[in-house]
């Protein structure tokens, strides 16, 4: 470019429809303030040749984002960028989220999450239609995601781990796919498929941690349940399934699970705190 944009600052004084903003590679671009999208049709990417350009978030806070994809915000793109933070020690849930997705038709592709609590939170207002394809992760302090709204697809992502949370987890979804992931989890669950219906699962390895169907049995309702999930063709490593109280029409087949001194399946029965099977 002839003119590059050196902050983030400046991309959110130029923001609008129709817009790529492009950060050059192996370059590092220090935030606070929160890389804010709210328009139509825009692109997040990168320029030139080295490491993906990093969004560092540098101003502390709770719960802040390092991006924010608006409500309003249709077709969006972001790829081949690095969110992370200046933060060290122990990572944990509180700290700087990677980013926050809205809208409808979001793609978050080829983008690495670094020291961040949560790398894509869709939680009080979900998304229609978003896609999170071939994505790295490393030990995060959350969730990789957490997925609410309809439409939602997780492809080919590696995430190495998380601190406090569950690596993928539904909170109030319709159709979703999960297919070819790579996902480690030694404290929770590697995906929880917790409050979704049309849920197809399938070709993913799971690693230490379990693979969840069902609505939480210690915080819910007597009217949640979990519909019409299919878990198939993945491999487990060192855990398994357990299927709780309220998940309905669900199909488990042709999984391998390598592990010792434990259950493979456990499928719950009658919950009488909550009247559900």
């Amino acid at each position: 470019p002839n003119a590059p944009i050196k902050t983030i600052s400046r991309v959110n004084q130029l923001m609008g429809s129709n817009k790529e903003f492009l950060f050059r590679r192996a370059g590092t671009y220090d935030g606070g303030p929160t890389l804010n999208i709210n328009g139509n049709n825009v692109v997040i990417g990168a320029y030139g040749n080295g490491a993906k350009p990093a969004l560092r978030w540098i101003s502390g806070g709770q719960y802040t984002h390092v991006m924010m994809v608006s409500s309003s915000a249709p077709n969006i793109l972001v790829q081949d960028v690095e969110m992370t933070s200046n933060i060290t020690g122990v990572l944990h849930n509180t700290i700087v989220r990677g980013m926050q997705v809205r809208g409808e038709n979001v793609t978050v592709r080829n983008c690495h999450f670094g020291r961040v609590s949560y790398g894509m939170n869709a939680e009080a207002g979900g998304v229609e239609g978003w896609l999170s394809m071939n994505n790295t992760a490393q030990e995060l302090g959350a969730y990789y995601a957490w997925c609410e709204g309809e439409d939602i697809c997780h492809i080919g992502n590696t995430v190495a781990g998380t601190v406090d949370e569950h690596n993928i987890r539904f909170g109030g979804a319709q159709r979703a796919l999960l297919a070819y992931n790579d996902l480690t989890n030694d404290s929770k669950s590697t995906i929880w498929c917790m409050l979704v219906d049309y849920a197809y699962v399938a070709h993913n390895k799971l690693r230490e941690g379990r693979f969840l169907a069902g609505p939480n049995f210690a915080f819910s309702s007597d009217s949640e349940r979990t519909r019409y999930t299919v878990f198939e063709a993945n491999e487990m490593f060192d855990e398994g399934v357990i299927l709780y109280s309220g998940v309905e029409n669900a199909a488990v087949r042709n999984n391998i699970i390598h592990r010792d001194g434990g259950e493979a399946f456990s499928i719950w029965g009658y919950l009488d705190t909550y009247n559900r099977t």
